[in-house]
């Protein structure tokens, strides 16, 4: 899919960028977050950053190029860059760009410090409201595709690290019932979608998965 982006981050005072960046979704708009709840990171980006908001103000955040691969973005970002910086413009990119994160690992200390910064991470009010405001319909679809088209899937142990984890907690629909308008949105949702099938080892039939441990497996009439 052809959804990557490359954009710019503006200093309002004087109209000229100071960073460039690649990426998807709302990545452009994540440095602001960054640099008001991750109080421990600093970075010529971030400080640039901090010091607007200290002044009451916020870059301009602008696309420069849209709807294209990461290939192409990761180009173009490159191109950018030493476009602006030939004319005299000063970044605060660390690299000439093009360095993407596809394939990169962690090294044991970057986890270890990535998880001080998240426990040391600041929240305001306004920031949980944000998160607690219900999704817009696009913002759901979006989701849901994501959902269908992605290539993770969790392993056992993440799986049974999760489970433990939810141990003891009530269910958020305790009590509760789906109205029939909520019902009909998700039928409606479902219609043409597959429902995901599963081989039983014994009868060798495919069977949805939701019925499949009922009638099959080791409830299957062709077990041995």
């Amino acid at each position: 899919m052809d959804n990557a982006y490359v954009y710019t981050l503006t200093d309002p005072r004087n109209g000229l960028p100071f960073y460039v960046g690649k990426g998807h979704g709302k990545r452009c708009y994540a440095h602001l977050d960054e640099a008001k709840y991750y109080l421990k990171r600093k970075s010529k980006k971030i400080n640039k950053i901090r010091k607007l908001i200290s002044l009451g103000m916020t870059p301009i955040i602008k696309k420069i190029e849209e709807n294209v691969s990461d290939k192409q973005a990761l180009e173009f970002e490159v191109f950018v860059i030493a476009e602006m910086r030939e004319s005299g413009i000063v970044l605060t990119n660390m690299t000439d760009g093009g360095d993407g994160a596809k394939g990169y690992k962690h090294t044991e200390e970057d986890k270890r410090l990535a998880s001080e910064r998240q426990k040391n991470r600041v929240m305001t009010e306004e920031h949980k409201q944000r998160m607690r405001k219900p999704k817009s319909e696009e913002g759901r679809k979006n989701i849901a595709l994501a959902r269908q088209i992605t290539l993770y899937h969790p392993s056992e142990e993440t799986k049974h690290k999760t489970s433990l984890a939810l141990l003891g907690r009530s269910s958020p629909m305790k009590g509760k019932t789906q109205s029939a308008e909520s019902r009909a949105k998700m039928s409606e949702q479902r219609k043409g979608i597959p429902k995901p099938k599963v081989e039983c080892s014994h009868c060798k039939k495919l069977i949805a998965v939701n019925v499949a441990n009922r009638w099959h497996f080791d409830n299957c009439k062709n077990k041995e």
